[in-house]
This record gives C-alpha cells, structure tokens and sequence, in this order.
C-alpha cells in the first residue's frame, strides 16, 4: 500500500525518505516490509503528513507495512 501511494507524488523511495527527514536505507527496508524495520510512531506521522493520508492506510499500531489484499 505504501509503495503505491509513494509512487503517486515520488519517483522514488529516496525522495520520499528525504522530504519526511527518515534515513533512506530505514525508510527502503519499510516499504519493502523486511521482517523487523519497522517505523517509530513520529517517523509514520512525517510520512503521513508529506503524503497526506492517515497512518492507518499503511501502517500497523506496531509500524510494520500493511501489505493490502491482490
């Protein structure tokens, strides 16, 4: 889910890294929903809010990636 919403304001997983003030490599490794790089509460909230939508729609309580039903 969160990769599709990046992909309509960002090129990349780097600029949207950059715009929200998270580590790349960390931010990557969320999106790619590696087992155990999860996002801290603050680091959801500065991607929430350069992408606009609720926490909720990508995000676990927990910080993992919501992966979505295809």
């Amino acid at each position: 889910v969160i990769q599709f919403e990046r992909m309509k304001k960002f090129n990349s997983a780097k600029e949207l890294a950059t715009a929200a003030n998270l580590d790349i490599t960390r931010y990557k490794r969320f999106e790619a929903g590696i087992k155990y790089y999860h996002l801290e509460a603050e680091e959801l909230a500065r991607v929430a809010g350069v992408l606009n939508i609720p926490v909720e729609m990508f995000a676990t309580e927990k910080g993992a990636p919501v992966f979505g039903n295809w």
